[in-house]
């Protein structure tokens, strides 16, 4: 369509009022009222006064307004007459816009159709658990994208997804296998790095609550053990000192028993003296009970 131009001469209006006409005397009556105060006196003329005020600006007001419409009339009828002819142009422009509209929905639709089949192609079994929703992206639907533009980015997301299944499956965690799942859930890589990093932190604070709990438990026995011993070392040492107490009891019972002539002619005694003498008295001393046939044994104390 050849360009168009629209001619609409403006032809300068001028309104005629002269507000010097009005406002000197206007000016000079308002000033009387300004200077004269309401008294109980003149109340009355006062509200008089303000009746006709409201009159006189009433007229201007009433007149203001009627110049406004006449000035108004040749824009409002311009107005209709440009409003008529852009109805005209309206009915076109709907019908156009309503085809290209529907020339666009078909070709998304077909390059929709042209990326779902790549899709299929390329993802292999990844398609058993992904789909082309999970990864999509509106602008590849844009005039501006093109269809090889668009697998492009497909594949490119693909590896990105196998990478980051690949980096979570080398982890050596106890819940690798559900943080993939819930990467496949989502596509969310750093979530699911986080949940099993969260799991390894408790599962290592868990680790030493246990370890510091064993070192008790152990701890504990080998007090309960040693308290045993002790135990049975007093004990022992309460029956050692008991058979000992024994022997002295029956010792002395046997040095209190009388002495018949028969048990002293064959009794053999121990006894235990004290001597305190010189090195050669000591000597002699024991030559002595050599002799007598007197078993002895020397302690130094």
């Amino acid at each position: 369509m050849n360009e168009l131009i629209i001619r609409a001469h403006i032809v300068p209006g001028k309104i005629e009022f002269d507000p010097t006409e009005y406002e000197e005397h206007l000016s000079a009556q308002m000033q009387l009222y300004k200077d004269e105060p309401v008294t109980p006196a003149n109340r009355a003329d006062r509200k008089k006064d303000i009746a006709t005020l409201r009159k006189i600006r009433k007229a201007f007001e009433d007149r203001r307004k009627e110049v406004k419409t006449e000035w108004m009339r040749p824009y409002e009828e311009f107005e209709g007459n440009v409003r008529k002819l852009t109805a005209l142009i309206d009915e076109p422009i709907g019908l156009l816009d309503d085809q290209v509209k529907e020339l666009e929905s078909r070709e998304r639709a077909e390059k929709r159709k042209q990326l779902r089949e790549h899709f299929a192609a390329v993802s292999g079994d990844d398609a058993e658990w992904l789909s082309l929703e999970q990864i999509y992206d509106q602008k590849w639907e844009n005039a501006s994208v093109s269809v090889k533009k668009a697998c492009e980015e497909i594949d490119g997301r693909l590896n990105e997804i196998r990478l980051a299944l690949t980096s979570l499956n080398m982890s050596t965690s106890d819940v690798k296998g559900e943080a993939m799942e819930r990467y496949k859930a989502d596509l969310n890589l750093t979530a699911a790095l986080n949940y099993i990093n969260q799991y390894e932190a408790q599962k290592a604070k868990i680790q030493q609550a246990e370890e510091a709990r064993r070192r008790e438990e152990q701890e504990r026995a080998l007090e309960r053990e040693r308290q045993r011993i002790r135990e049975e070392e007093r004990k022992r040492a309460q029956e050692e000192e008991a058979i000992r107490r024994q022997a002295r009891e029956e010792t002395v019972r046997e040095i209190k028993r009388p002495i018949t002539d028969e048990v002293v002619k064959d009794a053999k005694v121990s006894a235990v003296y004290a001597v305190s003498a010189a090195p050669e008295a000591l000597e002699e001393l024991e030559m002595a009970m050599d002799s007598l046939g007197i078993t002895w044994e020397r302690k130094a104390i």
